[in-house]
């Protein structure tokens, strides 16, 4: 959840003019890439791309704050567990 709250700012055009979010940018069109590889013709490729790393971000905090939201459970291999999901 942390991770949204980075972007939904006040002056959220200023810093992206800035340059701020220039990494998760690129993160995400890496994946939207990968996305255009399997599937050329995909009309949202970035939209399915951010929404996964969106995803992502929440079920990690579901499973240490609101664990019935989430079929996360292992507490110390989260991550790994999580990996194994989007895999």
């Amino acid at each position: 959840m942390e991770g949204t709250k980075s972007y939904h700012i006040h002056n959220i055009d200023s810093e992206n003019k800035d340059g701020l979010f220039l990494c998760y940018k690129e993160l995400v069109e890496r994946v939207a890439a990968i996305i255009e590889l399997v599937q050329p013709d995909f009309e949202y490729p970035r939209t399915l791309s951010s929404t996964l790393f969106e995803m992502a971000n929440h079920q990690l905090y579901f499973a240490r704050h609101l664990p019935r939201l989430t079929d996360l459970k292992r507490k110390n291999d989260l991550k790994i567990e999580l990996e194994k999901m989007l895999g």
